[in-house]
């Protein structure tokens, strides 16, 4: 919903009032590189050039591009910090050390939920740079500068009949089975032993969750019947590039070759849940990832505002499992366990595999 942009009127409102002129160093920093070649990169400088159109004005400054990981540290009149929350405790140093006037730190991520007593990023990253304005969905929606979402509940049962995975090293069962014993084991061993009993809970059953063999054939299925172009996310690549070749890595080849219409299908575990612009997203196809409405927002940033004014969310959920609840968890945003704002998504409709072989 255009944090670079944001960026580009933070830049031009200090010109406008003195802080900045003509000539003045501008340093930008992200969590990946941004040399000659990157997108957001040229997105960037694509705004910039847009916004100062759109202005009246032509200021000239002096831009450069790093890396957090190279830990430059800031010596620029303005420093651009975006993605701040992927700045590190060792990093945060190095821009600590800098001398700038000016700073704009941009993220989409930062989550302020978390459990009574845990220290959230969002909190240690506030002594570092306060947040001074928020814009979300809900903003975006009302302000005509997003697609109105329709998320599609996509139920997923979990296999009866074919053996898959592995309940213990010796013994292969199928995707019921397995929920039962390791639910059953849980709940045996909550007493004796609670530190196993939550990390059954907490993260072996979610990993296996995101990661179902069902959930495969679901979604070649969905693939197969549904129009537009279309980003799937998961959480490991693993997992995704046995639903598509196309899934995204360090490379962004087939990136590349979406944005330039050669494909209509990408997949990806991380790489475009920040900072890239993609024309024409229509589906979004949630895998697996649990229940964060924070990162659920950036997913949907992913599909850039379009004629059509809709982008359509396919969410999995497997029945008799914990994402029938996460599924309702992505509606609201939270902080400190409280819900803060209910999120304007239309809830369009429940589907099944079945939906899914009827037409096109």
């Amino acid at each position: 919903m255009g944090k670079m942009r944001t960026a580009v009127y933070c830049i031009l409102e200090a010109y406008k009032r003195g802080k900045l002129k003509d000539g003045d160093c501008i340093q930008f920093y992200a969590e990946v590189s941004v040399d000659a070649k990157s997108g957001r990169r040229r997105d960037f400088l694509k705004d910039f050039e847009t916004v100062c159109e759109l202005e009246g004005i032509s200021p000239s400054f002096d831009f450069s591009f790093h890396t957090y990981q190279s830990q430059t540290i800031p010596r620029c009149t303005m420093a651009i910090f975006d993605e701040i929350d992927a700045v590190g405790e060792t990093l945060i140093q190095s821009l600590l050390k800098g001398t700038m006037d000016l700073m704009v730190a941009l993220t989409a991520t930062i989550s302020e939920n978390s459990q009574p007593g845990v220290v959230t990023k969002h909190e240690l990253l506030m002594g570092l740079a306060p947040v001074s304005f928020s814009y979300g969905y809900n903003e975006a929606l009302r302000d005509g500068l997003t697609n109105q979402v329709f998320v599609y509940k996509v139920m997923n049962t979990l296999e009866d009949r074919l053996k898959e995975v592995n309940v213990t090293k010796k013994w292969v069962d199928t995707e019921l089975k397995y929920w039962e014993f390791w639910t059953n084991k849980a709940d045996e061993i909550k007493v004796e032993d609670p530190e196993r009993t939550k990390r059954i809970r907490m993260f072996q059953m979610p990993r296996f969750l995101y990661t179902l063999p069902s959930k495969v054939r679901l979604v070649k299925k969905i693939i197969e019947s549904t129009k537009g172009r279309t980003i799937i996310f998961g959480s490991t690549l693993e997992f995704l590039e046995k639903i598509t070749p196309y899934v995204i890595k360090d490379d962004n080849t087939y990136l590349d070759d979406f944005r330039e219409g050669r494909i209509n299908i990408v997949a990806s575990a991380k790489k475009i849940r920040r900072g890239e612009n993609l024309p024409g997203v229509v589906n979004i196809i949630v895998v697996g990832i649990g229940k964060n409405s924070d990162i659920i927002e950036q997913l949907i940033g992913r599909s850039r505002i379009n004629e059509g004014g809709k982008t359509n969310l396919l969410f999995l959920v497997t029945s008799g499992t914990y994402e029938e609840r996460w599924f309702n968890e992505i509606f609201v945003k939270k902080s400190k366990g409280r819900i803060k704002e209910r999120l304007k998504f239309t809830l369009a409709k429940t589907l099944s595999w079945r939906d899914f072989d009827k037409k096109k």
